[in-house]
């Protein structure tokens, strides 16, 4: 294959850009570094595997994500609540997390997950001025740990979750199912154990795309996207998901493939999940707040048409020896954010009105079905 260049390079800021208002710190900026996620200097920060959890009776569609971060310290969650449950009841709960340890196997698992145990225990007795929950360690080996904690809070809801924690090479995965008021059921907790004992364990992504009704870090957006009859040429390069709910293409005209040249034109798809219901506003300035950083250089934005639901803007910047031009229609739907961007680059000029004119009618063509 061809050594080949690709003229921009994709880079976004994930910061409060989903979710905003949340008392969780704000993620770090990251950036797409031969195709993988770093963070800003370059550091991978992602784990390259995730729990997955078959859940005896019940999938995943019948729940719903309501929180993905990735905060400073390179830790990851999701949690997730029956569909028809009210988002910040909590009643039932699962979360899925990771936390980057890279040498914690020469520790000693063994020891190091029953100090994780004691730990929780010490932390709740502090914060809680002398109430400390009872937790009962319900079965371990070298790498794996499953645990029970229950907290009978005198005139509050009481709670009770199971865990499982393992240990890999990168560092310390975690799932929890939690339950607010009445204690689990026998049914209920044998249901769990089992699924904890016999599903869920560590996969590679890739292995993780292919469980649909499980539970993991796999984003579970069942869209599809049509380009439109202009782009029946075009070419994808790439189709990445990262921890965070982001799926992104990067699209480009089939001609490029058999030239060895800079590609002066591609398309870019992003999307996510509106988890927080934040207004279009919220995710048109982080686009642009990304796209300044990238650039290094404050930047103008032209908006051509706007609805409650739906931007379109464009703006010019350069990179290498061309002057790029991108045009940018982002919208809103039931199921997320989507922002559809395209790049055009010139040496040393911009795009025309008419030219401009003609790529928003294509961006207006390319539609999402489910």
């Amino acid at each position: 294959m061809m050594n080949k260049k690709i003229f921009l390079l994709v880079s976004f800021v994930l910061c409060a850009l989903i979710q905003p208002g949340n008392s969780v710190e704000p993620i770090v900026k990251l950036t797409i570094a031969n195709g993988k996620l770093a963070d800003t200097e370059g550091e991978l920060i992602i784990p390259k595997e995730t729990i997955v959890f078959e859940y005896p009776g019940e999938k995943s569609s019948n729940w719903k994500e309501i929180q993905r971060y990735v905060t400073e310290d390179s830790d990851c969650f999701i949690e997730f609540v029956p569909t028809a449950q009210k988002e910040f009841l909590f009643k039932d709960l699962i979360t899925i997390s990771y936390k980057v340890m890279p040498s914690l196997k020469e520790k000693g698992c063994k020891e190091f997950l029953k100090s994780q145990v004691n730990s929780i225990s010490k932390k709740w007795e502090e914060s809680r001025q002398g109430f400390s929950p009872e937790i009962v360690i319900l079965s371990q080996n070298e790498t794996e740990l499953i645990y029970e904690k229950t907290e009978k809070k005198p005139s509050k809801t009481s709670e009770f979750e199971i865990v499982k924690m393992i240990v890999s090479d990168s560092g310390l995965h975690m799932i929890h199912r939690m339950k607010k008021g009445a204690s689990f059921s026998e049914d209920e907790k044998d249901k769990i154990l089992k699924g904890f004992r016999e599903s869920a364990s560590l996969e590679s992504y890739s292995e993780a795309k292919t469980h649909r009704q499980a539970f993991s870090f796999v984003n579970k957006l069942t869209d599809s996207i049509e380009l439109g009859g202009y782009f029946d040429d075009w070419i994808t390069l790439e189709i990445k998901e990262t921890p965070e709910g982001f799926v992104y293409s990067t699209t480009i005209p089939r001609k490029f493939m058999e030239q060895d040249r800079y590609y002066d034109e591609c398309l870019e798809i992003y999307r996510c999940s509106n988890l927080r219901d934040s207004s279009i506003y919220t995710f048109i300035e982080s686009e642009q707040e990304a796209l300044c950083s990238r650039v290094d250089r404050v930047l103008e934005y032209n908006t051509l048409e706007v609805s409650p639901k739906e931007i379109i803007y464009t703006c010019d910047f350069p990179i290498d020896h061309l002057q790029v031009t991108r045009i940018v229609r982002t919208f809103l739907t039931d199921k997320g954010y989507y922002s559809i961007r395209y790049d055009k680059g010139q040496p040393k000029k911009k795009l025309s009105d008419k030219e401009i004119s003609e790529i928003v009618e294509r961006v207006k063509f390319v539609k999402v079905t489910y």
